[in-house]
């Protein structure tokens, strides 16, 4: 089993525990300014160096190495950010794992961006969720399996008008990264439908069966 985390989780004890104590691999992202020192104290490139390579070579998509950290070795990697040009990201992810298979570690973690990408719209895009304060397990749980099947049918319902309105779909393109987005995403869009089309319960319930 492999734990896939966000910059949260940081610290060597934590690493040689989920290793040694639980038998599980890792892929971690890593705050950008920390470990720079284990990765120089290793032969090879210096952090700066592999950052710089990336910068480059326009056309790789990451770079690793092999470094040591407490009593262990692990890899840390380099990826280019999906989302580098918007006001909070950064250019570059950095990544710390267990898998000697770099590049099926940058792979899997790249998996984990469509459950951020659900929170953020759980959270602060759409339903607020950290503003309902409720408390209790069974009403946490019961909020959650609503909110997740509303946010599906906000998905479907976009998707669903995209294609009736092809027109509709506008895009940007950053002109720094040459990355083209959509200007409103499926999600937004479909809020927007699921807002204006189902205004009370019973017009929900008839949709859902």
């Amino acid at each position: 089993m492999t734990l896939i985390t966000d910059r949260q989780y940081i610290g060597l004890q934590w690493f040689e525990a989920l290793r040694i104590t639980f038998d599980l691999n890792f892929i971690v992202r890593l705050k950008k300014g920390i470990y720079h020192d284990q990765v120089n104290a290793v032969a090879g490139k210096t952090q700066a160096d592999m950052v710089a390579k990336l910068k480059r070579c326009r056309r790789k998509k990451m770079i690793s190495k092999r470094i040591i950290l407490g009593s262990a070795a692990w890899y840390y990697i380099i990826i280019r950010n999906p989302k580098a040009g918007h006001p909070n990201e950064d250019e570059f992810i950095f990544l710390l794992s267990s898998w000697y298979n770099r590049t099926a570690a940058a792979q899997a973690y790249a998996r984990r961006w469509s459950i951020g990408v659900t929170f953020r719209h759980l959270k602060s895009n759409g339903f607020r969720l950290e503003d309902m304060r409720l408390e209790g397990r069974a009403k946490r749980e019961v909020v959650m399996a609503i909110l997740n099947l509303v946010f599906v049918l906000c998905v479907i319902e976009g998707r669903k008008f995209y294609q009736r309105h092809p027109r509709s779909k506008q895009t940007k393109t950053d002109h720094r990264t040459g990355r083209v987005t959509i200007v409103h995403s499926t999600f937004r869009q479909g809020l927007c439908r699921v807002l204006a089309t189902f205004t009370n319960l019973a017009k929900l319930t008839r949709r859902l069966a």
